[in-house]
């Protein structure tokens, strides 16, 4: 079941627990109001009014009043000091929850607040129902999301780009071990000539040591000389 009414030289279509904004009236929040001028009325039949309905009624509870965003104008004044000016409006609102749609009411019921919409019950309490902070709540909560997930991608990043300097250093650890093994290849081939050379030098040494005893041969025969040198003087 649905309605149409018309407030504020507006017309809203409206049904039960909808949550509606519409331009300012002259309620509290919490207090209950009646909208007369109903223009279709949809239940199991469809009814036109002409222009409204006689009889049936719309009654909402009025949660709060708000302001529009701003809506900033320019003005610009040719061969004038003043010529450029900005200005901000900020449209007054009232928020309401439908809460019934009656096809015959009493027309005496209520007091007129405005034209077209009367007041039938006070607010008892503060009504703390607010339409504009949960959005913002809302938007909070995305950024976060969409933070989390710009700090996840960073770090996906990160990972991927450090991967490959392993890699990389790997590579150079492997370049530079067999060049370690190279330089030790070339060391233990230089220490094998050294080597060579002292085997070459130990055969002049044993040839030193026979040279040695041909010395003391030597000596023998100069003794034999002098020997045969003394028996001549002799004779």
């Amino acid at each position: 079941m649905f309605a149409v009414i018309k407030t504020g030289g507006k017309q809203y279509k409206v049904a039960n627990e909808d949550v509606l904004i519409v331009e300012k009236l002259s309620a509290n929040a919490g207090d209950l109001i009646r909208f007369g001028e109903v223009l279709m009325v949809s239940d199991q039949k469809v009814e036109i009014g002409a222009p409204y309905i006689v009889g049936a009624a719309v009654n909402a509870r009025v949660l709060d009043q708000i302001k529009s965003k701003k809506v900033v104008s320019f003005v610009k004044r040719r061969r004038k000091n003043s010529s450029k000016r900005t200005k901000g409006h900020r449209q007054n609102k009232t928020v309401l929850k439908i809460t019934d749609i009656l096809k015959k009411v009493s027309s005496t019921e209520g007091s007129p607040i405005d034209p077209g919409v009367s007041l039938i019950e006070k607010a008892k309490g503060p009504v703390s129902i607010k339409t504009e902070p949960t959005k913002k709540a809302a938007a909070r909560t995305e950024t976060s999301k969409k933070a989390e997930t710009k700090s996840k991608l960073t770090k996906k990043v990160a990972d991927k780009t450090e991967t490959p300097k392993k890699a990389v250093a790997k590579a150079e650890a492997a370049n530079k071990a067999p060049a370690k093994a190279k330089t030790a290849k070339k060391s233990v081939a230089k220490t094998e000539p050294t080597k060579k050379a002292v085997a070459q030098t130990e055969p002049s040494k044993k040839s030193v040591s026979k040279s040695k005893p041909g010395q003391k041969v030597v000596s023998k025969m100069d003794a034999g000389n002098a020997s045969i040198s003394k028996s001549k003087k002799d004779t």
